[in-house]
């Protein structure tokens, strides 16, 4: 039956379709959860993202989360984790192809209770209360993972991926700025990108032309292997670019860093009645960020990693009302309070304080009254320990 309906609109993908393409037969993750599912994360997990800025040096930067996937009490109380997503209890509505744009969440929490969240600046609560049924879709695994086995992924990550992995070396200077200004180029042929490529090289040489980097014999061979590899994703993608479609036209929904991803939901607009929104905690899905150049950490950290938090921390608006909150008790667990981007301190953490949070509206959220946040099991938190 599955292939029958892929035939069905077969033809029309090969004469005449939209851009971007969506599939109208291939919507469910039934298929990956045969060996998948859900319960296979009793644990959290650690996820280490290494990024490099485009300095002389090159300097790398090493973001550390905890992941959630267990809950935020490390096995200590009975959690659902952030699979709870994709269990059936989530239902939502949006407006295009590629549920960017949500408008319509409905919750079922563990304990029966129902919570409808619409948002708060369309006004749309009488047009959704009629919605008709086949416009609401319930939440599975590929409502986030929507890229998995077709990635489009932003040509940066793979500058960052062979830095990491030694296929460029660290030790060329400015080596970073060198390959991203490579891969803004145009190029409508493979053979035009091989003509930049050796340019660029030919380009750098010029640049350092006394350079020397231990373990690289010929410079010039080993800058065009390397850029060979990063420029080939252009190459091999080159065929989306047309009518202005590009690997930004394929958002990942999974995280929020070049699209909105959790924050389709989790955006500060998305309210009940009563004006509670969709939390919007960093530590709901994963710990505080930590950023450092290097692999110690620091004792602001390893302090308060157990702590329980306290109730103004529990107001699921609390990201967007923390700096107007702050007093002087904040130091006994935060140290110095000194906001700013030199991860030298919980508030100067440059993954929050340098990010781009446009999909937030953090006025929706400031007009929010505090209330106790539940755990995703129904618990009041005002029970649940466990710090960031």
């Amino acid at each position: 039956m599955a292939k029958s309906g892929h035939t069905a609109h077969a033809w029309s993908l090969l004469v005449g379709y939209e851009r971007p393409t969506h599939s109208k037969s291939l919507e469910s993750a039934r298929s990956c959860e045969s060996c998948h599912p859900r319960a296979t994360h009793p644990n959290n997990s650690i996820r280490v993202n290494r990024h490099y800025d485009d300095d002389r040096r090159n300097t790398e930067r090493k973001t550390t989360l905890i992941m959630r996937l267990a809950g935020r009490n490390f096995g200590r109380q009975d959690s659902l984790g952030l699979n709870w997503h994709a269990s059936g209890n989530v239902r939502y509505r949006a407006d295009d192809p590629q549920n960017l744009n949500i408008n319509w969440v409905e919750a079922t929490l563990p304990d029966g209770s129902r919570r409808v969240y619409e948002d708060a600046r369309e006004k749309v609560k009488e047009r959704n209360s009629a919605v008709e049924s086949d416009a609401i879709k319930t939440m599975d695994c590929t409502t986030c993972h929507n890229r998995v086995g077709h990635p489009f992924p932003n040509p940066n990550d793979f500058v960052d991926a062979a830095l990491a992995n030694g296929t460029l070396s660290r030790d060329l200077p400015f080596i970073k700025k060198h390959m991203n200004a490579l891969l803004e180029q145009d190029f409508a042929t493979d053979e035009e990108a091989r003509t930049l490529v050796q340019q660029a090289a030919d380009d750098y040489l010029e640049a350092y032309p006394d350079l020397q980097v231990k373990g690289i014999a010929d410079l010039r061979e080993y800058l065009i292997e390397g850029q060979d590899r990063v420029v080939d994703l252009k190459v091999r993608s080159r065929f989306l670019e047309a009518d202005d479609i590009t690997w930004k036209s394929f958002p990942d929904h999974t995280g929020h860093k070049d699209g909105p991803g959790c924050f389709r939901c989790h955006n500060g607009r998305l309210q009940t009645a009563e004006g509670t929104p969709i939390p919007v905690n960093c530590g709901t899905c994963h710990s505080i960020p930590l950023v450092t150049t290097r692999d110690r950490i620091p004792s602001y950290v390893t302090d308060i990693l157990d702590t329980r938090r306290p109730s103004s921390h529990r107001d699921p608006a609390f990201m967007a009302k923390h700096m107007d909150v702050v007093e002087e008790f904040c130091a006994d667990c935060h140290g110095v309070i000194k906001f700013g981007q030199d991860d030298k301190s919980t508030c100067s953490n440059s993954a929050c304080h340098s990010g781009d949070w446009r999909y937030l509206d953090f006025d929706a959220l400031r007009m929010t009254e505090a209330s106790p946040l539940l755990d995703i099991n129904g618990n009041n938190d005002e029970e649940v320990s466990g710090g960031e």
